[in-house]
């Protein structure tokens, strides 16, 4: 998908029957729902970068970057972590639970850091839907192209 900036180019596959969603907040280049009725539980994806700034190291940028999120979130917690290899890039993975107002939400995060900049991928959607949304976030994160993209 892509944004409409010819600038701001995301490249990630987004599931069939997902809509770009219009003005997302700041530093979100692209966020993409499902249509679903009013009520219904509604997962979401979005990409985000930031420049990186001189000198920090992946161990630093990470930890600012979960200190950013705890708060930020309400009822932060990090329930997993990992970092892997995934088409030659290093990408670092967090799983975090949170709150908003009474929903119980869960969001996977993936960060790619390269070329100066800070990606993320993540998914958002409440607990109770978890199991039958993950794989799905982890197929779309699997598509994003760090090298592709432009912000």
């Amino acid at each position: 998908m892509r944004t409409e900036d010819p600038r701001r180019t995301v490249r990630i596959a987004v599931p069939a029957g997902w809509e770009r969603v219009a003005d997302p907040a700041p530093g979100v280049l692209l966020l993409a729902a499902p249509r679903r009725p009013v009520g219904e539980a509604c997962p979401s994806m979005a990409v985000s970068v930031a420049d990186l700034e001189p000198g920090w190291s992946r161990t630093g940028w990470l930890e600012r970057f979960r200190a950013e999120l705890a708060s930020s979130l309400a009822g932060f917690d990090v329930e997993d972590e990992d970092s892997f290899d995934l088409d030659g890039f290093d990408v670092d993975y967090l799983r975090l639970a949170h709150r908003d107002g009474g929903r119980e939400l869960v969001s996977e995060v993936w960060v790619w850091l390269c070329e100066g900049r800070a990606w993320s991928v993540s998914g958002t959607i409440e607990r109770s839907e978890y199991g039958a949304w993950c794989e799905v976030f982890e197929g779309v994160a699997a598509t994003f192209d760090p090298e592709a993209s432009a912000a």
